[in-house]
Order: structure tokens, then C-alpha cells, then sequence
């Protein structure tokens, strides 16, 4: 895990040197707008013993994925409080996992940073995600799987802490997945524990 977490580490000192990082858009890095839960995240909520509490606000433009087995026993809260936020007012809760709808187009060899600001009383562990997808027919991209991203604090450790910390992690998106070349990705907030996120950044490096 060590040497994992110092190779990641290495490529974020490598593309911070180089300068040439662009910035991605994502949607609603922030959490400020929000949009009230459907009526079928309740219902999915249920099945998978997921505690949300109803009506619930959602940060608009991410999607709660209760769909995967994280999901189970797991649980969603918005916070409104500019007090207890790292900035604005409006911070989540999470213990699953997230992702927003923005779909960024990628080639092999391109590298994604991301960069969140988590905390967690408990200090356990918080990741990012990346959904992957290639380029199918005329009906949509098709998923292809998923690759987590080490989010390391400046003390190179993914643990959260009592206070926010920001957590910087990279990846670089390989030549093919399961025999075919990934075309576009999702970022996906992830705590298998549960923890606090906010402000959520993305940077790309073109591939050569």
C-alpha cells in the first residue's frame, strides 16, 4: 500500500512541476445548489438499508449510485451550515458512493488529479473513483469498470481528519480496459466508513 501511495504521490510532484495541468469542469464542485431527492432514492434507499432522511436536498448535478453493493447499510446527509463548511454553506455526508454527471473525455495516457477537501472524527479512510466507459453505438457509452484513486494528505495518508483536509490524489487512464481503449470517466466520491466532503477539484494533463 506504501509503495502504491508513494508512486501516486511522485506523479502529483511530477505534474505539479511540469505546469501544464488544465483545469476540469465539473459540475457543482462545491455543493451550493441543490435539488430535492425523487421519490425512487427513497425506495432504492430502502432495499439497501440506506439511511436518508425524506425530503432530503441533493447537491444538483451528482448522482447517488445505490446501486452498487458499497451502498448497503450505508447513509447521505446534506449540511447547510457556512460555520462547519470548508467554504460556502454547504457541505455532505457520505458513507457510499457519489459521482457527478459531468462526463470528461479522455485519451490513454491523459492524467487526472483530483483534489477534495473530507473530514472525519473517526480519521478513517476517504478515496475517490473513477467510472470508466468506451465509446459504443449510436445508443451511449458503455461502462467498462471502476478504479479507485488514493487521496493523500500532505502526511501522505488517506486517512481523514477531525478538521478538513485537503486530500490530493492522481491516476492516469491506461492504453484499454478489458480489450478496449476507455474514451470517457466519471469522478466518484467515495467512503466505505463514512465522512464529511466538500469542494471537489479536477485538473488534466493532455497526453503527449
Amino acid at each position: 500500500m506504501m509503495r502504491n501511495k508513494m508512486a501516486i504521490l511522485g506523479t502529483i510532484l511530477t505534474i505539479m512541476a511540469t505546469g501544464d495541468m488544465l483545469f476540469g469542469e465539473l459540475a457543482n464542485k462545491g455543493f451550493e445548489e441543490t435539488v430535492k431527492a425523487p421519490e425512487k432514492i427513497y425506495e432504492g434507499a430502502e432495499k439497501k438499508n440506506f439511511k436518508i432522511e425524506k425530503p432530503s436536498y441533493l447537491p444538483a448535478n451528482w448522482i447517488l449510485n445505490l446501486g452498487t453493493r458499497n451502498s448497503r447499510d450505508g447513509e447521505y446527509r446534506m449540511i447547510s451550515d457556512s460555520s462547519l463548511a470548508h467554504s460556502g454553506d454547504r457541505f455532505i455526508y457520505l458513507k457510499g458512493r457519489m459521482y457527478n454527471s459531468k462526463v470528461i473525455t479522455v485519451k490513454p495516457g491523459d492524467t487526472l488529479q483530483i483534489t477534495i477537501y473530507a473530514r472525519d472524527p473517526d480519521k478513517k479512510d476517504v478515496f475517490c473513483e473513477l467510472y470508466m466507459y468506451r465509446d459504443a453505438d449510436e445508443k451511449g457509452s458503455t461502462y467498462m469498470g471502476t478504479k479507485s484513486v488514493d487521496m493523500l494528505s500532505p502526511e501522505f495518508s488517506t486517512r481523514a481528519k477531525a478538521e478538513w483536509t485537503k486530500h490530493t490524489g492522481s491516476i492516469s487512464i491506461p492504453e484499454k480496459v478489458r480489450g478496449s481503449v476507455i474514451t470517457d470517466v466519471r469522478i466518484v466520491l467515495a467512503s466505505d466508513t463514512g465522512a464529511y466532503f466538500d469542494d471537489v477539484e479536477l485538473e488534466i494533463k493532455k497526453a503527449e
